[in-house]
């Protein structure tokens, strides 16, 4: 017998019996040969039943892959904005409370007495251009000499998005490429999401900073970029005297390090790389260009000096204009602005300042471009919009932690104005598609219910892929778009002036065969170049008129008529599909079912008995209740390609209101003593049968 191997399977034949023919095979003659067992060894092919992964399957794969990623990666960055606002104020407490016992004498140890001396001199200056002529060198002597002296030794705080898709693939979506091995993705996740040294660098800066470490930063003269702008903002409160200059504020910039989840949705795929296993630089942060620190100077309402004591490579055109830079207070500052393409790595969102009277600012506009959306947001799936929710989220908060929230002075109004225009136009369709601000009826062609504002003009771009092909729209000026009936099923009408100017029309179908028909016949027609003015006629067609909320006012109460018959229209009834708001004075609307309990009650049956027994009388007097039905809806899921009316409520004057009223009490009383004599009865029955039983 032949040996096998372990991958190949054994099939064994028995010997072939000549008893086993059938009486069929007797005639034939068969040869006397010895048939020993037949062992014959096969390889099993594990290709089988293995079907390659279509398009359409590897395409839907990312997209799932896509939204569950960027789920986590917003929550992610939502879940930081608190957390980071929270760790910001702690450390600011810290420094604030170490400044206070700093004494004068270290002060002298660390700083040289020329520079105190400038300073000294600087402060008791009365006039204010003087002392803006001077205040930028004294700065720049500063910087230079913290700069010689103070060294960067460990990293900062900091966000790695390509530990965030490391982390998000090994938790979510391992099983992809892995499918037998389950435990995959829990190994990677515990591997990588806390190694904190790979993703972070060492001497990872998340702790509030403590007098301790604040004392070794002034004996070592080393620390973290964080550490180094809060100690440089430290001797800038020790150098300046504010007393003598009430106007002056000297803030402490921080822009929070969030994830930028714009950037990680580009990037997502289902299949990850390990070339991107991004690993932080043990010191120096070397790969961010671009601070999470630095320092305002404003000397009066007009103009600020930015410093960057730490950070900046460049000095610019020698003269340090990276390190101290004076801007207007209305000017936007792009010295801090991260471009994708030269820092992928770092992106800046939220950008507050705090000043020595501990008074907060919102100084995002100062900073980033193309945030007119917070100011200006579009209406249009508001709840939905990512850019909107993390904004409401960021004011919440800095309200809520913020000791002194400044919003409503001068510099906060300004500030304003400069994010309106400050923005650019989308150059690629890329751009366009994830910008904030701006979209493109290109997305909306094939959409009815979507449009633009009446009178919303296209911003043409100057240049880009798609220079004068498409037109471009503010967001703002996006709009859902609904038909006159549908308006009033929300308890608005269209204005008077707008009932010819609807923004789009929509063709509705009664049925398929007849769409089928109107569109041959439509080809045709445009063929032939022929017009007719009974076409949309002969063909049932329904062409809506679309009009956006802008064009609608709150629908009005209707008018207050004498009898209750003139509000009936052609099928005998009335329209009011907002009770409260379009409900005439002097009548009321009452629902025809009136639930109590468990027992429900007809008030059409209550009013025809009632009619019943004053039909008798002629004339029509006072005493018979006159009412019409009310549609406030429609139902469009009980017959389908039809609209069937709800009648729930029907309208009654006052004087019917009063007497359906009573009428109603009455019933409500009788079927209660109803259910009492049946109760009654029932127990009597009971008794009687429990004494027979007895008797028995």
């Amino acid at each position: 017998m032949e040996t096998t191997n372990e991958s190949e399977t054994e099939y064994h034949f028995l010997d072939i019996d000549s008893d086993t023919h059938t009486s069929d095979d007797s005639d034939l003659e068969w040869e006397d040969v010895p048939l020993d067992q037949l062992i014959i060894n096969l390889k099993p092919n594990n290709n089988i039943g293995t079907i390659p992964r279509s398009k359409d399957k590897k395409r839907l794969d990312t997209l799932v892959f896509k939204k569950l990623c960027l789920n986590l990666s917003f929550g992610l960055h939502i879940c930081e904005i608190p957390f980071l606002l929270i760790n910001f104020q702690k450390k600011f407490i810290s420094y604030t409370i170490y400044n206070t016992r700093l004494h004068k004498v270290m002060y002298k140890k660390i700083l040289p007495k020329l520079i105190s001396t400038k300073f000294s001199n600087w402060n008791k200056i009365i006039s204010l251009t003087t002392k803006k002529n001077k205040i930028r060198t004294l700065l720049l002597g500063l910087v230079y000499w913290f700069r010689n002296n103070f060294k960067i030794n460990s990293n900062g705080v900091r966000q790695n998005p390509y530990r965030l898709k490391k982390m998000v693939y090994s938790q979510v979506y391992s099983k992809i490429n892995d499918k037998n091995n389950k435990k995959v993705g829990s190994q990677n996740f515990n591997s990588h999401s806390f190694n904190v040294k790979q993703y972070y660098g060492d001497n990872a800066d998340w702790n509030c900073i403590r007098e301790r470490n604040i004392v070794d930063l002034v004996k070592k003269k080393l620390g973290s970029r964080d550490e180094l702008v809060f100690f440089f903002y430290i001797l800038l409160l020790k150098l300046i005297d504010f007393r003598n200059n009430k106007d002056m504020e000297l803030r402490l910039v921080y822009s929070l390090p969030v994830h930028d989840w714009m950037e990680f949705e580009n990037k997502l795929s289902p299949v990850f790389n390990n070339k991107h296993d991004y690993r932080v630089p043990n010191k120096c942060d070397s790969d961010l260009l671009s601070p999470y620190y630095w320092i305002e100077l404003k000397l009066d309402n007009r103009e600020i000096y930015v410093i960057d004591p730490v950070v900046s490579l460049s000095d610019g055109n020698k003269n340090g204009s990276r390190l101290v830079a004076k801007y207007l207070l209305d000017e936007y500052v792009s010295q801090f602005e991260s471009f994708t393409r030269l820092n992928p790595i770092q992106k800046h969102y939220y950008v507050l300042g705090i000043n020595q009277n501990f008074e907060v600012y919102d100084l995002s506009p100062r900073y980033l471009q193309n945030i007119t959306y917070r100011y200006l947001p579009s209406l249009f799936k508001l709840n939905k919009n990512r850019h909107w929710r993390s904004y409401c989220i960021w004011k919440k908060y800095l309200k809520k932690i913020s000791w002194f929230y400044i919003e409503d002075d001068t510099e906060s109004e300004m500030l304003k104005k400069l994010a309106l225009k400050n923005y650019s136009v989308p150059q690629t369709l890329v751009e366009l598609k994830y910008s904030p601000n701006f979209t493109s009826d290109l997305f909306y062609q094939k959409s009815v219910k979507y449009g633009f504002k009446k009178g919303s003009k296209p911003l043409v771009p100057k240049s880009g892929d798609f220079q004068n092909k498409i037109s471009i729209y503010w967001k703002k000026d996006l709009v859902e778009l609904k038909s006159l009936q549908t308006w009033l099923l929300q308890g608005r009408s269209v204005k008077a002036s707008e009932i010819d100017s609807p923004i789009k029309t929509k063709t509705y179908y009664k049925n398929i065969r007849e769409k089928t028909a109107y569109a041959y016949k439509k080809r045709k027609l445009t063929c032939a170049v022929t017009t007719s003015h009974n076409t949309d006629q002969q063909l049932k067609i329904d062409l809506r008129k679309l009009y956006s909320f802008g064009q609608t006012i709150p629908t009005p109460k209707l008018p207050t008529l004498p009898n209750i018959k003139d509000y009936e229209n052609i099928y005998g009834d009335v329209e009011i599909y907002d009770i409260k708001q379009v409900k005439p004075d002097g009548y009321e609307i009452v629902p025809k079912i009136i639930l109590r309990g468990n027992n429900s009650l007809n008030v059409i049956s209550v009013i025809k008995r009632h009619n019943n027994r004053t039909s008798g009388v002629s004339d029509g007097t006072s005493s018979r209740i006159k009412y019409i039905e009310v549609v406030s809806g429609f139902d469009f899921r009980q017959t389908p390609g039809f609209a069937s009316p709800i009648k729930a409520h029907i309208m009654l004057d006052k004087e019917s209101y009063w007497i359906l009223n009573q009428l109603v009490k009455e019933q409500q009383e009788i079927d209660e003593l109803n259910d009492w004599f049946w109760l009654i009865k029932l127990l009597d029955v009971k008794n009687k049968i429990s004494l027979i039983a007895d008797g028995v």
